[in-house]
């Protein structure tokens, strides 16, 4: 609808793809905790523990928590992947809402920039 030759309709904005910033954010602590956290476990034997990354402790621990259970120290090990687990993903959402909230603030911060005049004198 025009009025005066004006457009009375406001140009439609394109939504915040606010989700690319999560799932960034979110990809990016997950993966990063797959490759650095380190997990102390038992030794396949039982007779001593060893630091393995977090990629290799799920890998060995799935088969284990799905599998048949056996008694003793070795079969300690799936006993902690779903607590494990669902903290990794717990971290990994808070680390996307962080950087969906980065992607919130920063049109934010450039339209406050655009409208202040120049202190540079």
């Amino acid at each position: 609808m025009e009025v005066g030759g004006k457009s009375s309709v406001s140009p439609i904005r394109r939504p915040r793809q606010l989700w690319l910033w999560f799932a960034g954010g979110f990809l990016i602590a997950f993966v990063g905790m797959l490759l650095m956290v380190r997990m102390m476990v038992m030794h396949s034997t039982g007779q001593y523990a060893v630091k393995i990354p977090l990629w290799q402790y799920y890998a060995d621990a799935l088969p284990e928590l799905l599998g048949p259970s056996t008694l003793g120290p070795p079969s300690a090990n799936g006993s902690a992947l779903p607590e494990i687990a669902l903290f990794h993903l717990l971290l990994s959402a808070a680390a996307g809402g962080a950087a969906a909230a980065v992607g919130w603030c920063i049109p934010r911060f450039r339209n406050r920039r655009a409208g202040e005049p120049n202190r540079r004198a």
